[in-house]
């Protein structure tokens, strides 16, 4: 009983933690890291004199405890220097971008691609449900996405981001720090396209990439319809190809096909999206991969 009436006690000292906890939340997702750890740290410490108070708690959990939201609050005052670095990302070489707009200072880019040639568009056939069903014939749908170049602990490039358009084939990106550069291609689909539909995905590219041996490419199919946004990964290919070198720093894009195999028993049952991420090893982690997605195939199973 003594326990409970305690515990009855610490209730609104619980209630004032948690509303900090909460603000420190929403400061960090806000990208204010600074408050966001002075407010988790104060609600903890809140929280960790009402315990020791009513005697709820072990001395030797409560010690366990305040290392913990020690180490919490080291990690978010690490993750807001890293955000407030400055180390941005800039234009090493590409025909056409202002190094003086985006040396460095801009978090992230936003690279679209150049607008193609006007053209007749057969959209793909429906199923009898909504979208794109089992089908006997492969079908091609050229990429006409975006490229997101970002940093940890981004997930994306922020507001604000520098960008332009042009292809990465012929660009390259790269960290102004030490921190690993994100390189993705993102290819929203005009119709949902049922996991049924294809037994692998051929993903077309050109690479311009002089560093054979240490690039590969992450196929990851996302439902954006479905709350949650699920997704099921058809895991890396290693890129192979080597481009022609023409002078100097020039070298001619070598296509390649990259072979996707889509499992029998997928996680999600459609998608709608499609994320290319570029898988950089060693030191090649602070610069982009100078490859551009040409087209996807999505191939029945039994077709070769």
């Amino acid at each position: 009983m003594l326990a409970q009436d305690k515990l009855a006690d610490s209730f609104p000292a619980a209630l004032l933690a948690s509303l900090f906890l909460q603000a420190g939340a929403a400061s960090f997702l806000a990208g204010h890291g600074f408050t966001a750890s002075a407010l988790i740290s104060l609600g903890f410490t809140i929280l960790i004199a009402r315990l020791k108070a009513a005697g709820i708690l072990t001395r030797e959990r409560l010690n366990k405890l305040a290392i913990a939201v020690l180490i919490l609050a080291i990690s978010f005052e690490f993750i807001a220097r890293l955000r407030s670095r400055g180390g941005g990302l800039a234009v090493v070489h590409g025909p056409g971008y202002d190094d003086r707009a985006s040396g460095g200072k801009y978090r992230g880019v936003i690279l679209w691609q150049e607008p193609p040639p006007r053209a007749a568009l057969v959209p793909p056939r429906l199923g009898v449900g909504r979208g794109v069903s089992k089908t006997k014939e492969s079908l091609t749908i050229p990429f006409d996405g975006v490229y997101w170049y970002f940093k940890f602990p981004d997930r994306q490039p922020p507001n604000g981001s520098y960008t332009a358009r042009g292809s990465p084939a012929a660009t390259t990106f790269r960290s102004a720090d030490s921190i690993p550069l994100q390189m993705e291609a993102r290819q929203n689909f005009i119709t949902p396209i049922d996991m049924n539909c294809c037994g692998r995905i051929m993903v077309e590219i050109l690479n311009a990439d002089r560093y054979p041996g240490t690039l590969s490419i992450e196929l990851i199919l996302v439902n954006l319809s479905v709350a949650g946004q699920p997704s099921q990964s058809l895991g890396p290919q290693p890129v192979t190809s080597t481009p022609q070198w023409v002078s100097g720093d020039e070298f001619r894009p070598a296509p390649e096909i990259l072979s996707f195999p889509v499992p029998v028993n997928p996680r999600i049952s459609q998608f709608d999206s499609a994320t290319l991420r570029f898988i950089r090893s060693g030191k090649r982690g602070i610069s982009s991969a100078k490859i551009a997605i040409e087209r996807f195939t999505l191939v029945p199973r039994g077709l070769h």
